[in-house]
């Protein structure tokens, strides 16, 4: 959406702005804000991203509707259904993962009960997803499915995966502990298999940067991009929406910063890249818009 073109870019320079500071203050920073085992931190750790995977399951939804009313053989909508089937699955493990984790509320022998608390989330977004699909052009609204979930792909690999695999950066709740001393964002944990050999912690207490909720919960930011192309009578509250969803994702970020599990610095980056690709398919749609006519809109491209 043209009108979402500054707020975007307002959002993902301020997570860019909070980077950089954070490269500077991030000891004092974390610091300042700690407070271990912070019932509203727990609370948003275990469940803050479920929102943003919720994104995936709504996207699965619409690409479900779409593949029905597609006038092909049964084996031309069968790689696409996997697809939608696969993503979703991965939205309820993924979004699940922290519920019971170190990350969350620390209970090992529940982790696996994780994905029964997030799976009644992700169904609920994916009939909202198919609900809102339905009576729009099939083959338009297919093409726009697999542009979001490509960038949520891209988004979360780097944000919750990638980097953190590279870098190792320690968590601020271990360096208290003594397992070892503060890393800035740029300095690989070279050593970090000896420490964790040495002091009994898991890899999981070396992915510090960026962070993957704040990540995760800037997806949430998608929202109002993607939910035009269905609902055109409600455009003009956006921005609005786009406005409420960043507040949200800061609450997200702020909070793994009180709980000890981030940096300033970590949150900046995982919201630069959460945004990088809200920003990328806004941009899409955007200009295909312009070319083409509404998207998925009753009314609209219809082809």
């Amino acid at each position: 959406m043209k009108q979402l073109r500054i707020p975007v870019l307002a959002a993902l320079l301020f997570f860019l702005a909070l980077w950089i500071a954070g490269s500077f203050c991030d000891l004092s920073a974390s610091q300042a804000l700690l407070v271990e085992k912070h019932p509203a931190g727990l609370f948003l750790a275990a469940f803050g991203v479920i929102p943003g995977y919720g994104i995936g399951a709504f996207m699965c939804g619409v690409l479900a509707e779409a593949i029905k009313n597609r006038r092909k053989t049964m084996t031309a909508k069968l790689l696409p259904g996997i697809a939608a089937a696969v993503f979703f699955l991965a939205a309820v493990y993924f979004s699940s993962k922290d519920v019971f984790s170190i990350n969350g509320f620390y209970h090992p022998e529940y982790e696996r009960l994780g994905m029964l608390v997030s799976l009644p989330f992700m169904l609920l977004y994916a009939w909202f997803g198919y609900r809102c699909a339905r009576g729009q052009g099939s083959r338009d609204v297919t093409a726009y499915a697999f542009i979001v979930i490509a960038a949520m792909l891209i988004v979360l690999v780097l944000g919750t995966v990638g980097i953190k695999s590279i870098l190792h950066r320690p968590r601020y709740r271990i360096i208290i502990k003594g397992v070892t001393d503060f890393h800035p964002w740029w300095k690989k944990c070279a050593d970090y298999k000896e420490l964790m050999t040495a002091f009994g912690v898991t890899s999981e207490e070396f992915k510090s940067f960026p962070s993957g909720h704040t990540c995760a919960a800037a997806l949430t930011m998608m929202f109002p991009v993607i939910l035009p192309a269905f609902l055109k009578n409600r455009r003009k509250r956006m921005t609005g929406w786009f406005v409420t969803a960043f507040l949200y994702t800061l609450l997200v970020g702020f909070s793994r910063i009180v709980v000890g599990a981030h940096f300033l610095s970590d949150i900046g980056a995982g919201g630069l890249i959460g945004l990088a690709g809200i920003f990328a398919v806004n941009e899409i749609v955007t200009r295909r818009t312009e070319k083409e006519g509404n998207i998925g809109v009753k009314g609209g491209s219809q082809r």
